[in-house]
């Protein structure tokens, strides 16, 4: 299986254009003359292009159906809250274990929309090119606060449909958690990244917090969500969980 999505990871760098996503540690800059046509090694062409053929043909294959456009948006969008709910489903699914939401980074999602109609495996290496795992972390009440002051300060993130806050003046106001007020004395399950879980986007009060790995790639999560419909379209939802207001 992990082969055959690193056959995938290969098309998307060479069909779809996209480029590895690293995190730059030094530089060393110099100018350097370019040109606009590169010689390439007849050789080399020749020998990848099978294997390219081959991923063009696994990428292009339809796993779905939209029944309209997704777009990404903020405070609330259709594709948030689509990859926040199928994040929740899918750990729930996989691991049996009792989660209280979901939370997804909004630069985690790589596309603005995603267009109604048949989406392909390719579609979903788009939007989603990281190999992020998912994890659950157990955060006491004070830590997820902070968790939804960061998100409220980056004007909404998307999350799953057990939550409902407002945003004002870049402030979380009346978090409910599953139909009830957001308690500081509590402790909860959140599905979420190991980006995030890592301290990634500004979230470094996660970093030394109780966590559950789990061999669950987000990217294979939400291609398996998505075939699990068949030819059933799947639906856009936006209900009202994060709103601004004045």
């Amino acid at each position: 299986m992990k082969k055959r999505y690193l056959i995938y990871l290969l098309l998307l760098t060479i069909a779809v254009g996209c480029t590895p996503h690293v995190h730059l540690v030094s530089s060393n800059c110099e100018n350097q003359k370019t040109t606009a046509e590169s010689p390439t090694d007849p050789s080399i062409e020749e020998m990848i292009q099978p294997y390219k053929q081959q991923m063009e043909k696994e990428m292009n294959v339809s796993i779905g159906i939209f029944e309209s456009e997704m777009t990404k948006a903020k405070p609330e969008s259709t594709l948030g809250n689509f990859v926040a709910d199928l994040t929740y489903s899918k750990v729930v699914q996989e691991t049996g274990a009792s989660v209280d939401f979901a939370v997804m980074n909004y630069g985690g999602l790589r596309v603005p929309s995603i267009k109604a109609g048949n989406i392909t495996r390719g579609g979903v290496f788009e939007l989603m090119p990281f190999d992020n795992m998912l994890v659950i972390m157990t955060l006491d009440g004070k830590t997820v606060l902070q968790l939804f002051e960061a998100m409220a300060n980056n004007g909404g993130w998307p999350v799953s449909k057990q939550v409902r806050y407002q945003i004002k003046e870049g402030k979380p106001q009346n978090i409910e958690i599953n139909e009830k007020p957001l308690s500081l004395t509590q402790t909860y399950k959140v599905a979420i990244s190991d980006y995030l879980a890592n301290g990634g986007d500004k979230l470094s009060f996660l970093k030394d917090k109780p966590r559950e790995n789990y061999d669950i790639l987000l990217r294979n999560a939400i291609m398996e969500y998505i075939e699990d419909f068949k030819n059933e379209p799947i639906l856009p939802v936006l209900d009202g969980r994060v709103t601004s207001i004045n």
